[in-house]
């Protein structure tokens, strides 16, 4: 017996010849979405970079919806002028980057930083990212120039968005606020 081969084109057909995958919808986007960021957040959080906001939401695209997302960090004063990141970005199209901005000094002046390689990487590897750049921000981590990532559809972004995420509570994005 041979297997049939699968269908590509729109929407699931309802033949028993062909095995038919249903389109992610927002909400099941969205919930991988908000839970991928929570284990960044987590991530942030074991490497003391304190985390003021998050906000994920939908927006709509010209190739269809884009899921997006913003990490806010908050910084710790700093006795001389330094660039330390403010802000992580994330689309599901572009994947992460980060603002920079000139603590104690010109907060008027931003730089960003890219965090080459996939559209959704590991929770750690986002994590490390920003920390490296608290340290040096022309971390090799990060790329000033941005290296659009190869794109995910829908349905492979949400599983990998969902297998990054720890089951469990949600943190405490505040726990990692610097004394």
């Amino acid at each position: 017996m041979t297997t049939p081969p699968l269908r590509r084109g729109p929407g699931p057909r309802a033949d028993a010849d062909h095995v038919a995958v249903a389109e992610v919808t927002d909400r099941e986007e969205m919930d991988a979405v908000n839970r991928y960021l929570i284990a960044v957040a987590d991530e942030l959080a074991r490497r003391r970079v304190a985390v003021r906001a998050l906000h994920a939401d939908l927006e709509q695209g010209p190739d269809g919806p884009v899921a997006t997302a913003t990490v806010t960090l908050d910084p710790a004063p700093c006795p001389r002028p330094r660039w330390l990141p403010t802000c992580l970005r994330w689309r599901s199209d572009d994947g992460w980057s980060a603002t920079l901005q000139l603590i104690g000094g010109d907060r008027s002046r931003s730089e960003r930083r890219y965090l080459p390689g996939s559209v959704a990487p590991g929770p750690t590897a986002v994590a490390h990212f920003a920390a490296a750049l608290e340290f040096d921000h022309d971390t090799h981590w990060a790329s000033r120039i941005f290296d659009r990532p190869r794109p995910l559809s829908r349905n492979r972004l949400t599983t990998v968005l969902a297998g990054s995420a720890r089951p469990g509570e949600a943190p405490d994005p505040t726990r990692a606020r610097r004394q």
